[in-house]
């Protein structure tokens, strides 16, 4: 592997289904230039995300506040490493391509419950072991920027560009940033969820 870091990945078109035939419904190419996610460049083409949010079905976590989206780690790409020293973590939903799959945090979630804003807390929240040394405490921040697009990216695709920077301004339309910076990389087994920080 080249110590130069990520390889250009070609961003294929995405159906509805996750077959990788045709467009998701409104995500439709945009522009014919190469596509960054997270700074680097992954294809040829970009999407315009339409957020679609289910308010009727938000609920409460553990801590009582507004669950907007919760998802379970289940992949962990070979590639996820490379980002690490730049503070970047990529989600992507269980359809993504197995091209993004390589630096993604595969996961299950489905549902955008509500949209993500600025004050917002990511919580990674480590599943239960048995051999008490291997777990990790949760861990919290707080949103400190979200580009325009990523609510549509996460609604859509499970897409989610996460940089540990607490920048102010969203380094990409599809990013957010947070703070504190990120200690470790979670496991396959790991909840994530965003909540609002208003309980009802």
């Amino acid at each position: 592997m080249s110590s130069v870091g990520p390889q250009p990945l070609r961003l294929p078109r995405v159906a509805a289904n996750g077959s990788g035939q045709g467009n998701l419904k409104g995500c439709g190419p945009t522009d014919s230039g190469t596509r960054k996610v997270a700074g680097k460049t992954t294809g040829k083409r970009a999407y315009n995300m339409t957020t679609h949010t289910n308010d009727n079905t938000s609920s409460l976590n553990a801590e009582g506040l507004t669950l907007k989206y919760r998802g379970v780690i289940q992949e962990i790409g070979p590639m996820v490493e490379e980002f690490l020293p730049d503070g970047i973590l990529i989600f992507f939903g269980a359809n993504a391509p197995a091209e993004l799959r390589e630096v993604s945090l595969v996961h299950d979630g489905t549902h955008l419950h509500a949209n993500l804003a600025v004050g917002d807390q990511l919580q990674f929240i480590p599943a239960p072991s048995t051999n008490a040394s291997a777990t990790h405490p949760p861990m919290r921040f707080r949103l400190t920027a979200v580009g325009e697009m990523a609510n549509g990216n996460l609604a859509q695709l499970g897409h989610l560009v996460v940089h540990f920077d607490a920048a102010t301004t969203a380094n990409l339309p599809g990013t957010i940033s947070v703070e504190p910076s990120l200690e470790h990389l979670p496991l396959i087994g790991t909840t994530f969820e965003i909540s609002g920080l208003e309980k009802k």
